[in-house]
């Protein structure tokens, strides 16, 4: 028997299996039953490791593992080398692990696009650079049917569509946002934020230069929990911005999350 699995609706689920299934426990009787519960579908490959659930005479006992999917939320235009600092999170979150050495966290990367998506969504990034270079030198641009033919405009409008599209879906399907945010201009970044406020997702900041808005700290923490939310990464290493405070953080829910289930 297979079984929907999210951490919301497990029991309303293992209640229905178990009517559907005709469960008869006996104190004269020893039943063992393995099931496999498969965890919640996803848009872009997430799978937890099988559960094993065993039914005995006198009750049921059930260990279940939780994965928590962080998103890695950030400028992308405007950074300087946005894949160096989430490869090297991602990388660090892959060490996150039960006591059967498990994984505890996947990622979701807004720069490693899931397939599916229209094929102009995988047009190389210098056709977009090279776009948002002439619109810059030209504030009134107004693109000429030769520009749109070349340029393949038509396709790098569907195509970043269908990236923003894909960002936004990777917010609702994360628990916890790792947003990286210096002090650089940036849209898609704080449009995140904003569905992740609405969807009341764990929101954790690392800001390499301080926090950059006084708007971002009263939205997202308290007086109190300031300290909880908003992480100043230390001095880069090989180019790599590091911050041991927001690793511990992410541990520590990815953990919880598997004991309070």
């Amino acid at each position: 028997m297979i079984l929907s699995l999210s951490s919301s609706n497990f029991c309303h689920n293992l209640l229905i299996w178990a009517q559907e299934a005709h469960l008869r426990f006996s104190r004269y009787s020893v039943r063992s039953l393995k099931m496999t519960l498969q965890p919640r579908p996803s848009h872009f490959g997430q799978s937890a490791q099988p559960f094993l659930v065993r039914c005995m005479g006198f009750g049921m006992y059930f260990t279940i593992m939780v994965i928590t999917t962080v998103y890695l939320c950030g400028p992308v235009e405007n950074d300087v080398n946005p894949a160096n600092w989430r490869v090297y999170y991602a990388e660090k979150l892959s060490t996150i692990k039960d006591r059967f050495g498990r994984r505890l966290v996947s990622v979701l990367d807004p720069l490693i696009k899931p397939a599916g998506l229209p094929k102009e969504a995988y047009l190389p990034q210098s056709k977009y650079w090279e776009v948002l270079e002439r619109s810059r030198s030209f504030p009134n641009w107004a693109p000429s049917e030769k520009e749109i033919m070349e340029l393949e405009l038509e396709g790098i409008f569907v195509g970043m569509k269908a990236c923003i599209d894909t960002c936004f879906e990777m917010v609702r399907e994360s628990d916890v946002i790792l947003c990286r945010l210096p002090k650089i201009f940036t849209v898609g970044t704080i449009e995140e934020l904003v569905l992740a406020k609405q969807l009341k997702k764990t929101v954790l900041f690392a800001c390499p230069e301080g926090i950059p808005s006084f708007w971002l700290l009263a939205e997202f923490a308290t007086p109190k929990t300031i300290n909880e939310v908003f992480f100043k990464e230390g001095p880069p290493v090989l180019g790599v911005i590091e911050s041991d405070d927001l690793l511990q953080a992410l541990t520590t829910i990815a953990k919880e999350r598997n004991t309070n289930v």
